[in-house]
């Protein structure tokens, strides 16, 4: 039990930001996940993701989030 996690279901990326050499993981939200292969196939491989911060912040992974572009 991790207190961070969003309630299911839930999507994680691995992403490579614009100018980085390395992938981060998070969550992406505001994503439909009902529909599993739909779901899929907008979290494919090259699709475009925005970085969302908090507001208030904490100094942790969950400061942030990703969504669609």
């Amino acid at each position: 039990y991790f207190e961070s996690l969003p309630d299911p279901p839930y999507a994680t990326a691995m992403v490579m930001l614009d100018g980085a050499n390395t992938a981060l993981a998070n969550f992406v939200k505001n994503i439909d996940l009902s529909d599993v292969k739909k779901a899929a196939s907008k979290l494919a491989i090259g699709n475009r993701v925005k970085v969302v911060f908090k507001i208030k912040r904490e100094g942790a992974i969950t400061d942030f989030h990703y969504e669609l572009i």
